[in-house]
């Protein structure tokens, strides 16, 4: 799913390089330099737009000194900005037409929904804040294997429900 911007809607909202800096400016949400030229670097940004609060990434270029010139939108007039989704704890990648976890009649898929691995981390992290043995160690692992897709959904909850927490 692609939204066309054109160079002034962008700089209305502060693309590139004013995100956040006033009022109805975009969110940035992610940036990286993606390749260096010859006179340019090129960096790929996630913004977050302020009229429909999606996200979206456009690629953009910059000069690689002051004495370099160099088009920000490769000359385009209109910049094609693909919405994003993020992707576990700090990847961003295309939105998809489907979610993974929805099957086309509307019957799920057997795996792990975003929502359920949300879920049970957050009930991870509320049982962890007043933990004060083992069990805390023990409940921080489950987090890191399930932000790092080392477990399922259905195996964090099995150990989960084998823990115990000595609370004060």
């Amino acid at each position: 799913m692609n939204r066309t911007f054109t160079r002034d809607q962008l700089e209305e909202i502060g693309v590139p390089y004013d995100l956040g800096d006033f009022d109805g400016a975009a969110t940035e949400l992610h940036r990286e330099q993606t390749d260096t030229r010859r006179w340019a670097s090129v960096h790929w940004l996630v913004f977050r737009a302020p009229d429909d609060g999606k996200a979206y990434g456009v690629t953009y270029q910059r000069p690689l000194t002051e004495h370099q010139e160099c088009d920000i939108w490769f000359d385009d007039a209109e910049i094609t900005a693909t919405e994003m989704e993020p992707r576990g704890v700090t990847s961003w990648e295309p939105a998809s037409e489907q979610p993974d976890d929805e099957a086309e009649d509307g019957e799920e898929l057997d795996g792990d929904a975003d929502s359920d691995v949300f879920e049970l981390i957050s009930e991870i992290a509320s049982r962890l804040r007043d933990a004060t043995d083992e069990g805390e160690y023990h409940a921080v692992g489950l987090i890191h294997d399930l932000a790092n897709g080392m477990t399922t959904v259905a195996d964090a909850r099995a150990e989960l429900a084998e823990l115990t927490f000595r609370h004060v």
